[in-house]
């Protein structure tokens, strides 16, 4: 309807400046409409069985003849006395009637007041008795239209403006569809109730009975916008047949109760208020249901933060304005009820911005905040009436004690409490905070770093990102977090779980993990240069000194004794190496290995047999990797010439992909047990965890062919091992006496 009306395919910038400037014209109307009324020049307010005068225009018809601070009890035509009342000068035409039946003889009485201002001739009586005749004029100028109009008409305005501008980019979405409704709501409200509070003194029956009306439908269809929107927004909880019924709803009791008005019995309160009383009962609900469900949705939960504290403003603003001046004995709630549309403006741009365009970087600490600004305030009331009701104080000492015990003992305790629950546990605790630096600084920068971001974030997802930024930001309206890292930057995606959004203390928080994580690294690499350099000359000393001493003393023993020292000279050759901190080649390991067999089977006396190796990938190992290596083939030759006295041992070797395949064989010339009757004692134990330390596995057996005992074992290679290097294949066809050192 509306839609069709607009033009389905009008380009949204169109379709908001139609809707304005509509509204813009019923606003001229409205006025056009209020400078036609008699005009007296004075204002009023209600006082006790009379209208007080609140002031006079010294330009007016009254100038000169009444003053403020005079009372009218009455006005006098062709011998007739219309009494005036109080409620005469409410601005709100329904705040003191309380039915329905009532509220049309008030309707009534004002027409009446309205024929007797429209006549030549006419006297007020003042309270203390005198008669005084004014003449009022036929017209007003625009220029003596009260403020409270023109701030009716800037918010009607503004609701349509921001309503149709959510709409006409989303038509489709009832939940723009429900806020659209609030937005027109808001403004017919607002232009009718503009014109009814903005009468000098009174206003035609007629016309009381149509702005009457239509303030009633535009209050219920607001209403019922409201709940639509909260049932379609952020999560969608009802269909859109429930939403057609709930607007159809409000708007039949509009025009029945507000406009029909059918029995005269009925309570205005019934009739008026009943429903937005509803409205708003039905809407804390779906708040309840639409947290539960944004339970781990962050953006959806942070767009419904943002909804309940525009609403909450709203209400509490509404609140304030209208019992705070109670309180302090000031006013009445008539006096201020018309600002009540400004609230709900507020409240429309607030869902505006949490529906179309919000910020959330903030939202979390902003909520917070606001709660405790509101709680601070509501606790000075709360304690300015207690001690009134209580104690009978003067209302200024009231005031100033209230204050003086909130802001020495709530506010206090309020910033002890927030700074403890807005700080993340990290921010809480400097020692967990060094402690996940130091624990995750241990392996690769970025590695390590992604890991220490994971432990303090518990982000759902965390990926690289091409840019590195020079400091952590907020992204995805707070659904991401991207921060700078020693290689590159990386981006953590919902945070806490999805529990909550990111938000600029996390960007900050990010940043001094950055700048802890690069000292400690950098301390790190301090201590272990040291250490390398400190190993580096332990391992120097080592072999220009003990190594040259044994060499030395193996060229003057026996060979028992020549044979021990060789076993020595290995061992620190092997230390040196390890101290050494070197990250030998994969053929240079594997030599040094080949050369040591051949070393120990020539003083043995043994023939030997391990075929060079042509393809090898290049690889780099670490220290502790090659060690084991050099450990294993070790420890397979002391066995074999320690056990089995063998005259053969054969080595091979092959490399599939990252593992590295080794069998060793021997013969033996000894009796001794057989393999499978073996106990591992610590030589057998030390060759398990040593291939299980590099992903790996050793198993030993009889060959029952050739009579050989045979080690067959992998070993898992460093990641830097890119494809597939497959050694010759070695294949051994021993004679009955192979030469020594073939390969």
């Amino acid at each position: 309807m509306m839609r069709a009306a607009l033009g389905r395919n009008m380009a949204p910038v169109r379709v908001v400046v139609l809707l304005v400037l509509l509204t813009a014209g019923v606003l001229t109307a409205a006025a056009l409409f209020l400078t036609a009324q008699p005009y007296l020049g004075f204002e009023t307010r209600p006082a006790s069985d009379a209208v007080l005068i609140h002031a006079v225009d010294a330009r007016g018809p009254s100038a000169g003849r009444l003053k403020a601070g005079e009372r009218l009890v009455a006005i006098e035509h062709a011998g007739q006395l219309e009494p005036l009342r109080a409620r005469d000068a409410f601005a709100e035409i329904d705040v003191a009637e309380r039915t329905l039946g009532q509220l049309h003889t008030y309707r009534q009485h004002q027409g009446a007041l309205l024929e007797i201002l429209r006549q030549p001739a006419s006297q007020w009586v003042i309270d203390d008795g005198r008669f005084i005749a004014i003449r009022a004029e036929a017209r007003r100028s625009v220029f003596s239209l009260p403020a409270n109009f023109w701030f009716h008409g800037l918010v009607a305005l503004i609701g349509i403006a921001i309503s149709a501008g959510v709409w006409a980019y989303r038509r489709n979405d009832w939940a723009a569809r429900g806020f659209l409704a609030m937005g027109v709501g808001l403004a017919v409200a607002a232009a009718s109730a503009g014109v009814y509070t903005s009468r000098e003194l009174a206003l035609g029956s007629q016309a009381l009975w149509t702005l009457s009306a239509l303030n009633q439908i535009g209050t219920q269809l607001y209403s019922g916008g409201y709940v639509v929107t909260m049932l379609r927004y952020p999560q969608v909880l009802g269909s859109v047949r429930q939403c057609r019924w709930i607007l159809a709803g409000f708007l039949v009791w509009a025009l029945v109760f507000g406009a029909a008005q059918p029995w005269d019995a009925m309570p205005t309160d019934l009739a008026f208020r009943a429903p937005i009383l509803l409205a708003l009962s039905w809407a804390l609900v779906l708040a309840l249901r639409q947290w539960l469900a944004s339970r781990n949705r962050p953006v959806e939960r942070a767009a419904l933060l943002w909804y309940l504290f525009a609403w909450f403003v709203g209400g509490v603003a509404f609140v304030v304005m209208q019992i705070l001046p109670v309180l302090l004995g000031e006013t009445s709630p008539s006096e201020t009820q018309v600002f009540a549309f400004g609230f709900l403006l507020l409240t429309n741009i607030g869902i505006a911005l949490g529906v179309v365009r919000y910020r959330l970087f903030e939202l979390g600490a902003w909520w917070a905040r606001a709660w405790g600004a509101v709680l601070g305030g509501g606790l000075v009331i709360a304690v300015d009436a207690l001690i009134l009701s209580v104690l009978r104080l003067d209302t200024g000492l009231s005031l100033a004690l209230s204050l003086a015990l909130v802001g020495w003992a709530y506010f206090p305790l309020r910033q002890i409490l927030w700074r403890r629950l807005t700080r993340s546990p990290m921010e809480r605790d400097e020692g967990a905070l060094l402690k996940a630096v130091l624990q995750a600084s241990g392996d690769s920068a970025q590695a390590s770093w992604q890991r220490l971001l994971t432990n303090v974030y518990q982000p759902l997802e965390i990926h690289p990102v091409a840019e590195n930024p020079d400091c952590a930001r907020v992204a995805q309206d707070g659904a991401a977090l991207i921060v700078p890292g020693p290689e590159q930057g990386t981006l953590l995606k919902w945070v806490a779980r999805g529990r909550r959004l990111a938000d600029s203390n996390d960007a900050q928080l990010a940043d001094r993990l950055s700048r802890l994580f690069a000292r400690i690294r950098q301390y790190r690499e301090a201590v272990a240069e040291g250490a390398q350099l400190e190993r580096q000359r332990i391992a120097q000393d080592l072999h220009d000194d003990v190594g040259a001493r044994l060499l030395s003393v193996r060229q003057r023993v026996d060979a028992s004794t020549a044979e021990a020292v060789t076993e020595i000279l290995a061992d620190i050759r092997t230390i040196v190496h390890s101290l050494a901190g070197q990250n030998p080649l994969l053929a240079e390991c594997l030599a040094d290995c080949r050369n040591e067999l051949a070393d120990r089977c020539e003083q043995a006396d043994i023939h030997w047999r391990w075929p060079m190796q042509t393809s090898l990938p290049t690889v780099r190992l670490s220290a502790q990797w090659s060690l084991d290596l050099v450990r294993i083939m070790r420890e397979l030759t002391n066995n074999a010439i320690k056990h089995a006295a063998p005259s053969r041992i054969a080595v091979s070797l092959q490399i599939t992909g990252q593992a590295l395949r080794f069998e060793f064989r021997h013969d033996a010339t000894r009796p001794f047990a057989p393999p499978d009757a073996w106990r591992q004692n610590l030589g057998l134990r030390n060759l398990v965890r040593r291939c299980r330390a590099h992903g790996g596995e050793i198993r030993w057996a009889w060959d029952e062919a050739s009579a050989d005992v045979v080690f067959q074992g992998t070993l898992s290679l460093p990641q830097n091992a890119g494809g597939e290097h497959a050694a010759e294949p070695a294949e051994y066809a021993f004679a009955s006496a192979p030469d020594q050192g073939s390969s």
